[in-house]
């Protein structure tokens, strides 16, 4: 169990804020097949998206390398309508001083580095829109291309979302405190997403890369997580990668 701040939720750090929105994300190989001829020279380090990105201003659609990612470092975050975020962090030690504002990835991270914080309940919600966006760029830019896979086609298969569902669950603490929740219903929303429900909680799970994020040279999957209560307004969210390493391995959400 991990605390982040008022909010606990087990299987790793709580980020907070609604699913992400990028889809069909794809490390491209430098081989030189017809797809890499196609879209023009060698695709190493390149990341090639399938749907428009909407959490930054100005994303481009198409392809991008490593380094155009840095680019979106100073690009203003945007929410869940596309609108600019501008968060007011708060100093850590200094209670007087005035706060804040960032609006980008860039400022955030510089910030928060110096253990500037989100005070407030209102701040604490857009902060969800930085985690969300700069810890997706955190680890696309660290993405290398796999030398093998387990994940079908880089995509989770309802198979791998049961293993997933049989392991530690994602829960918000104290919404069902005291209970033992049962094996989710899994549900395939749309491409690339999909919904675990048990008792009163949901948990959406957005893929948005297929990659090695750990190193090992085995495929992982990039998503983003967002566990709610159902009538109520507890929300928690979470930036990491879906880990199979093996063809008959379990599926284990890490970060």
């Amino acid at each position: 169990m991990v605390t982040m701040r008022t909010m606990l939720a087990s299987a790793g750090a709580v980020v907070a804020a609604g699913a992400a929105v990028v889809t069909g994300v794809t490390m491209r190989h430098s081989e030189p097949d017809e797809t890499a001829r196609s879209l023009g020279g060698d695709l190493a380090g390149q990341i090639c998206f399938t749907a428009r990105i909407q959490f930054f201003k100005d994303a481009p659609d198409g392809c991008v390398s490593k380094a155009e990612l840095n680019r979106w470092l100073d690009a203003l975050v945007l929410d869940n309508k596309g609108a600019p975020v501008t968060l007011d962090l708060s100093h850590p030690t200094d209670y007087a001083r005035e706060k804040e504002p960032v609006r980008t990835c860039a400022d955030y991270r510089r910030k928060t580095a110096d253990d500037w914080y989100a005070a407030s309940n209102a701040d604490m919600r857009r902060e969800a829109f930085f985690e969300r966006a700069c810890g997706v760029i955190d680890y696309l830019k660290k993405a290398q291309p796999p030398t093998a896979s387990y994940f079908d086609n880089g995509r989770c298969s309802r198979a791998d979302l049961a293993s997933l569902a049989d392991g530690p669950p994602f829960m918000i603490a104290g919404a069902t405190e005291g209970l033992d929740p049962p094996t989710p219903a899994i549900e395939e929303m749309r491409d690339g997403a999909w919904l675990m429900s048990a008792l009163r909680q949901k948990t959406r799970i957005r893929e948005i890369a297929h990659a090695d994020f750990n190193g090992d040279g085995v495929g992982d999957i990039l998503a983003h997580v967002v566990i709610g209560v159902e009538e109520g307004t507890a929300r928690a969210g979470l930036v990491g990668y879906l880990d199979k390493p093996g063809p008959d391995a379990d599926v284990r959400f890490k970060q």
